[in-house]
């Protein structure tokens, strides 16, 4: 009678998730607001939209320090399949799990814990597991499961061990699903051998050997497992480690992991990103090429001047400032950096005051007088203050023009800083990034080699270089100094069949002292500019990156709610859930069709969006509608009135982009016609020599 919203709240055991949608489906058919979470309101609950949890908590073995996360399997394997599925990685140790639930906030548990994990904490992390299991939070174990199989927890799990047979015939392979063989086939080895059962499970790899056998590999009702060496093995070189089991398709899997859109930090306006970020080292080094110019004048001249792109340079203080290393070259070197950071396609950055060679070790020798992890500066001992913001001050006050600040901190050394460190960057307010071991290649065309986002530490997260720079592909700066080329593999196979990565051509100033690491750096340029791309600046890559995890993903009536996406802007769409419905969905601009999947553009300046989908079989009809495919800039704004469709974009280079279904419609950039430089079939691209089109309008006739 008096027309009022009326807010039903209701209560399901948090393991209950399927009861809870469909009690909050009667509310909503009863014509009420529904709201369903557990009785003591710990876990998030079910409304007319449903949150998709999108953490998954990583548990990992003790660990001697805060440093030693970074090395540990868990950060190294398991955190990039996760980022591409979607997913934000948490890590917790055997001695500091959490207490509160996870169902309704985590996505999942992996477990990946080492051989050494001592008996009390595993014995700790099996109650902690059967708690997860109870309330229906899928566990996927990994490598290490021999020691929880000597807790209660295996009868929760439905796994038992029995002895291993006395005589050591031959392992057979006795069933292997499409899972297993991912990039090595399974060797197995009768002194790895155990009989091993699992309970109401879908085996993925069962071995055999004289008449009992081994489920090495399973998917089961609580999530699944594999066992070491089935999930990595390392090579017989032992420098070199592979895949047995695919991990995409594994975690996928054992975590019941549903489909939805996806936010992709790879992807702007559908086209893969392009970064170029330099490490200062070496600025002051002498070239032999013609003249011996500085390092530091070649990047000016024949890097920052030739090519048009957005670049993030650094600097490192102690090499340029008069109370450096080389006062005497301070006065030259200091106006070649002006020239370089005045440059408008450059974005300032410090590569420190001292370059630490080992953040942890220069920390902990500062504080027992010592040195050796850092340049010998006279009279200087290692402080976090200094490093950081020392070196931005001196750069902003020295070298930078009125007006431009450093943007971003790019770590050296062994690039692992604490996170005291990180806090130094949070506090300055400037983006971080370096670290990483991305730096696959046809020699070793494993994705064991290709790294996550990056890594948390406490709630501060480091960014990873999304590849690696010369020096890894010159075998430390031995040679081949053309070696930074094959960089151009690692670009190829982190696009397919899979994009996990953007471009990143990321080198250091001395790459430039060597006629071959010219040549090299100038051939990596060509081919990135060959490519269709989104050319970004380092500091807004970041950004999208620290944006990744608080995204939040909905399922809704109508399909699907997208909030907090104001840096990264891009969804990857599962070509199994169908076409976007542009007409029925909100700041979404368009969306480009690759390799199976789409890549949806989202626009606006709230950050929120409304996915509306067609089936697959309708996809016909949406497809039919204009769009923006893709453009090398980002998509500012976009609003469809009737026949009229505009679209703000904004770039770092003379734009380009592309429009599907167009053909009879009249093309503007601020009231100028344009004409396509050709049409592939229903698309038609456009080149303009600005850098921005406020707005873009194809005007049709329907």
């Amino acid at each position: 009678e008096l027309k009022l919203p009326v807010f039903v709240i209701d209560y399901v055991p948090a393991a209950q998730r399927e009861l809870a949608r469909a009690t909050a489906r009667r509310i909503e058919e009863a014509g009420f607001v529904p709201w369903v979470a557990s009785g003591d309101l710990a876990t998030l609950g079910v409304g007319r939209v449903e949150v998709m949890p999108r953490r998954v908590l990583l548990i990992h073995s003790p660990l001697a320090n805060e440093y030693a996360l970074r090395q540990n399997a868990v950060v190294r394997m398991a955190t990039m399949p996760l980022n591409y599925l979607g997913y934000a990685a948490e890590y917790a140790d055997t001695r500091h799990l959490p207490e509160y639930p996870l169902a309704g906030r985590h996505a999942g548990v992996v477990v990946w814990l080492d051989d050494a994990t001592p008996a009390e904490d595993v014995r700790r992390l099996a109650a902690w597991l059967k708690k997860r299991v109870d309330e229906n939070v899928p566990v996927a174990i990994v490598n290490q499961l021999s020691q929880l199989l000597d807790t209660p927890l295996a009868r929760t799990l439905g796994l038992e061990r029995r002895a291993a047979p006395a005589s050591s015939s031959l392992v057979e392979v006795a069933q292997r699903d499409a899972m297993i063989g991912f990039e090595h086939q399974p060797h197995p080895q009768p002194f790895e051998y155990f009989p091993l059962s699992a309970a109401k499970a879908r085996p993925l790899l069962t071995l055999a050997m004289d008449r009992t056998q081994q489920v090495a590999a399973a998917l089961t009702p609580w999530g699944g497992y594999v066992i070491a060496p089935y999930a990595v093995v390392t090579l017989a070189n032992e420098a070199d480690i592979r895949w047995v089991i695919d991990p995409f398709a594994f975690l996928s899997a054992a975590l019941r992991l549903p489909e939805m859109p996806v936010p992709d930090a790879t992807t702007e306006s559908g086209r893969r990103m392009l970064l170029v970020h330099m490490d200062g080292d070496g600025f002051v080094s002498r070239s032999e090429l013609p003249g011996n110019p500085y390092a530091g004048e070649l990047v000016r001249d024949r890097v920052v001047r030739k090519y048009g792109l957005p670049m993030t340079l650094s600097v490192i203080e102690a090499e340029l400032s008069p109370q450096g290393l080389y006062p005497q070259l301070s006065t030259k070197l200091e106006a070649v950096a002006r020239d370089i950071f005045r440059a408008p396609n450059v974005e300032i950055a410090s590569h420190s005051y001292s370059h630490p060679f080992n953040w942890r070790k220069a920390g902990a020798a500062a504080a027992e007088d010592e040195g050796g992890y850092n340049l010998a500066i006279p009279g200087y001992r290692f402080d976090l203050q200094r490093e950081i913001e020392g070196s931005i001050r001196y750069i902003e006050t020295r070298l930078a023009p009125p007006g431009k600040k450093v943007a971003m901190f790019l770590w050296t050394g062994d690039c692992i800083p604490g996170r005291d460190a990180l806090e130094w960057t949070q506090r300055l307010g400037v983006m971080n990034m370096n670290g990483g071991d991305t730096t696959a290649t046809r020699t070793r065309r494993t994705l064991t080699q290709v790294e996550g986002l990056g890594v948390e530490r406490n709630g501060l997260f480091q960014v990873f270089a999304p590849n690696q720079n010369e020096n890894v592909y010159t075998n430390e700066w031995t040679g081949p100094y053309y070696g930074f080329e094959r960089v151009i593999e690692t670009f190829e196979l982190t696009e397919k069949p899979r994009r996990l990565k953007p471009i990143d051509i990321y080198f250091h100033t001395y790459i430039t002292t060597k006629r071959a690491g010219m040549q090299s750096l100038d051939k990596v340029f060509a081919h990135a500019l060959g490519q269709e791309n989104t050319p970004l600046f380092a500091s807004e890559y970041a950004r999208k990156v620290l944006e990744f995890p608080r995204i939040a993903v909905a399922r809704s009536a109508q399909g699907w709610r997208i909030r907090g996406m104001n840096e990264l802007h891009t969804l990857r769409l599962p070509a199994a859930l169908g076409a976007p419905d542009l007409a029925r969905s909100a700041a979404v601009a368009g969306y480009r069709e690759q390799d199976g999947v789409r890549y949806v553009h989202l626009a606006g300046k709230t950050g929120e969006a409304e996915l509306v989908l067609q089936a697959a079989s309708g996809a016909a009809d949406a497809v039919a509608t204009p769009r923006l495919v893709s453009a090398n800039a980002r998509i500012e704004d976009s609003q469809h009135a009737g026949a009229a469709y505009r679209w703000n974009l904004a770039g770092h280079v003379p734009l380009e982009f592309s429009l599907a279904n167009a053909a009879q419609c009249r093309v503007r950039v601020a009231g100028r016609d344009l004409s396509p430089l050709r049409r592939d079939g229903a698309v038609s691209h456009y080149r303009l020599t600005a850098h921005a089109a406020r707005p873009l309008e194809a005007l049709c006739q329907h």
